[in-house]
Formats: structure tokens, C-alpha cells, sequence
């Protein structure tokens, strides 16, 4: 198991348990037998939330491209259209489609792809929060609004107490260098990169 003294994360599949020593960057797996290769993507996942974490960082289910230099986050729940936003609010190149992780770089921070053999990254302008809506709408987010908004998209392992603090932690100091958005979207009332364009 885990050391006590590690900031640990656990998740269970298909009969195998996997435990991630964080502050160790060790991976354990119950029983020690490998598990069913299907699984191995969610175990590489494991490991990038982990590493995030011990970095500094976190992991959001969030679409990401890169666009005048600068990384744009579109976080929202499966079904809202991050994705298909973030393409059409084009031209920009992919970052990540639906996992994007946050790194500290000095007084920044740096958005890429979780994803071990994706290492285009950029320091990140803007997180958008995507809804659904009747109508279309921009709406600029103080931090206190921002944190709970944008927690509900964090990518999590279970973990303890430690765990979780450390990522709460490392989101607030995030979203005091980086603008949080709420977008608003509804159906064809406005243009989407009209409605973009206001942004400063």
C-alpha cells in the first residue's frame, strides 16, 4: 500500500486496485498482476494527475487550443460542446480535447496535454465555463465566483484529505493569474465569435 506518509490517490477497476503515491511518484497495483491492457490509458491518466500534483498543478476537463500564442480552456460538462466551441471559436491549433493539465512556470502558468507523447503547450489566457442557456451570454467571474465553478471540472482520483486540499490549493492560486469566463451558450441568438470578440 501507499506509505502513510505520501499523499496518496486510489481508484478501483475491473477486479484491480491502482494507488498512487504522490509525493513518491510511485505507482501500486492490487493484486501486483498486470491489469487488462484496455486499462492502461486510465492508468496513465492516474499517473498524470499525480504528477500534475506533485508539481504544483491539476488536471481539468477542459478542450484546449492554442490561439495568438496563448492557450483558451473551454471546461463544461460532457454533452455541453466544449469541443466543437473551441473549434469553431477558431483559428487555433489543439492543445488537448478533453483533458488539459496546468503546470506553475515561474509567475505563470503552462497548459498542455496530459497525454505523454503531446508536448505542445502555451501559457494559458483564458478559462472559459461552458452552459447551456435560452440565450447567449459573456459574463466575467470574480475569483470567489470562479473556484467553486471551475472545481466542478477538475479530473480527481480518489484521494484523502491531503490530496484534495493540495489541489484546491494549487486551483485557487491559478485562477488569481488566469480570467475565468462564464460562456453562456444558446441557439443562434448571437454569434459565437462575435460574442468571443468581446473578451479583453
Amino acid at each position: 500500500p501507499v506509505p502513510a506518509d505520501a499523499i496518496g490517490m486510489r481508484a478501483s477497476m475491473e477486479g484491480w486496485t491502482a494507488e498512487l503515491g504522490v509525493s513518491e511518484g510511485t505507482v501500486y497495483l492490487h493484486p501486483a498482476s498486470p491489469p487488462d491492457l484496455a486499462y492502461f490509458d486510465e492508468l496513465f491518466a492516474a499517473v498524470g494527475i499525480g504528477r500534475a500534483l506533485l508539481d504544483g498543478g491539476f488536471v481539468l476537463h477542459a478542450s484546449s487550443i492554442l490561439a495568438g500564442g496563448r492557450a483558451f480552456l473551454f471546461a463544461g460538462l460532457s454533452g455541453t460542446g466544449k469541443s466543437t466551441i473551441a473549434r469553431l471559436l477558431g483559428p487555433g491549433r489543439r492543445i488537448a480535447d478533453d483533458q488539459s493539465m496546468l503546470l506553475p512556470s515561474g509567475d505563470s502558468w503552462w497548459c498542455c496535454s496530459t497525454f505523454l507523447l503531446e508536448h505542445e503547450g502555451a501559457l494559458p489566457g483564458r478559462i472559459f465555463l461552458i452552459e447551456q442557456a435560452a440565450r447567449s451570454e459573456l459574463e466575467s467571474l470574480p475569483l470567489q465566483r470562479a473556484l467553486p465553478m471551475v472545481m466542478r471540472h477538475l479530473v480527481l482520483w480518489q484521494g484523502d484529505a491531503k490530496a484534495h486540499a493540495l489541489v484546491l490549493n494549487n486551483l485557487s492560486r491559478f485562477l488569481e493569474k488566469v480570467p475565468c469566463y462564464r460562456l453562456a451558450v444558446g441557439l443562434g441568438d448571437i454569434s459565437l465569435k462575435q460574442l468571443f470578440a468581446e473578451v479583453p
